[in-house]
């Protein structure tokens, strides 16, 4: 009962924040339920994840910068490659309604057209399916 008064009240708030408002407040009515969320679609580059009637819009890049773990920040600039071969990695960001570094999304391809046809549904299914990427993806926006 708690959870549906708390609810009704959150929900509103954060529907008729500002844009400059610190949008993390409204994070714990999804933090602990993703299963509530769901895709939108990806599209090469960009991605949209929506959670009950919040849109979450963000990238999928490919970079030369190595990552390890998925969900490693990376605060400063991607490397671009300048060869089509080599080793890709996707990275991920949220554009909106903040932005957050780049997170590693943990797959690593061969050929950059590779690499860019398949980042965007990497990151995608990250935050779907990956709370701890979630989490550390939202809880480091920094909102404009």
């Amino acid at each position: 009962m708690k959870k549906l008064f708390t609810g009704m009240f959150v929900l509103p708030i954060c529907l008729v924040l500002p844009a400059r408002a610190d949008i993390r407040q409204c994070y714990p009515m999804y933090g602990a339920n993703l299963g509530s969320c769901h895709d939108s679609y990806d599209n090469m580059v960009d991605w949209r994840f929506m959670c009950g009637q919040m849109n979450f819009f963000g990238l999928g890049i490919c970079s030369t910068s190595s990552g390890s773990t998925a969900g490693e920040m990376k605060n400063d600039t991607l490397n671009k490659g300048t060869t089509e071969f080599g080793t890709w990695y996707c990275w991920c960001r949220m554009t909106s309604p903040g932005v957050s570094p780049w997170l590693y999304g943990g797959q690593q391809y061969q050929y950059y057209g590779t690499c860019l046809e398949k980042c965007s549904a990497v990151c995608r299914e990250q935050i779907k399916t990956n709370s701890s990427f979630w989490s550390r993806m939202f809880n480091s926006v920094v909102v404009n």
